[in-house]
C-alpha cells in the first residue's frame, strides 16, 4: 500500500493513536467516572446517521461497546465510526460481581443484585446452561443492535446483557454456570 507524501510508514495511523488514547482514558477512569463517547458515524445496517453521545459499557479489543439507553451497539459492527471523542461524566462506581449457579433458579440472586443496587445499571456477561431451552424467552433481537444474549440449544452466552431482560428471559429456568455482573452506579 503506497504512503502519502510526508507519511511515516512506521508510525501508527492518526485514528489509531486517538482510539488508543480513548481506551487508555476509559481504562484509567471508568471505575470512578461515567465515560461517554461522542460519536460521528453511520449505522452499518443502512448508513443513516448514528451521530450522538453514547455511554461506554466496555471495550473489546480496540472497539467499544456503547449504549444510548435504547440499545447496545459495538463500534465497527453496528456503528461505523468516523470520529470519536471521550467525555468524562459524573462520578460513579463500577464494580464486578460474580455468581455461580449449580442447577438452580438464577432469579433470586439476580433480583438481590437489583435490590442491593436500586440506582445502578447492571449488565451480565457469562455462559450458562439452561434446563428448558424450549421455554427460553429470547426477546426481540434487532439486527441493528449488538447481540447481548445468544442461545444455542441449552447453552446461553450473555455479553453486556441488561439485568432487567435476563430476569424476564430466565424466569422458570434452572441454570448451571457463572455470570459476572458489571454494576455501574449511578445509572448513566
Amino acid at each position: 500500500m503506497p504512503f502519502l507524501k510526508g507519511e511515516n510508514p512506521h508510525r501508527p495511523a492518526p485514528g489509531s493513536v486517538l482510539k488508543d488514547g480513548i481506551i487508555q482514558t476509559y481504562n484509567d477512569k471508568a471505575s470512578t467516572y461515567q465515560i461517554y463517547a461522542n460519536i460521528t458515524g453511520v449505522w452499518a445496517s443502512d448508513r443513516s446517521s448514528a451521530d450522538g453521545k453514547y455511554f461506554i459499557l466496555g471495550t473489546e479489543g480496540t472497539e467499544f461497546i456503547v449504549t444510548d439507553g435504547r440499545g447496545i451497539y459495538k463500534t465497527k459492527q453496528q456503528i461505523i465510526v468516523l470520529k470519536l471523542s471521550s467525555v468524562l461524566g459524573e462520578k460513579a462506581t463500577t464494580e464486578g460481581k460474580t455468581v455461580g449457579f449449580n442447577d438452580e433458579n438464577p432469579v433470586p440472586a439476580l433480583r438481590k443484585w437489583q435490590l442491593d443496587h436500586p440506582h445502578a445499571a447492571i449488565y451480565l456477561s457469562g455462559a450458562i446452561t439452561v434446563d428448558a431451552p424450549e421455554d427460553l424467552e429470547l426477546g426481540s433481537q434487532k439486527p441493528s443492535e449488538f447481540q447481548t444474549f445468544f442461545s444455542a440449544g441449552g447453552n446461553v452466552t450473555m455479553n453486556y446483557h441488561p439485568l432487567e431482560a435476563a430476569l424476564v428471559q430466565l424466569t422458570d429456568q434452572y441454570v448451571t454456570g457463572t455470570v459476572v455482573a458489571k454494576v455501574i452506579s449511578p445509572r448513566p
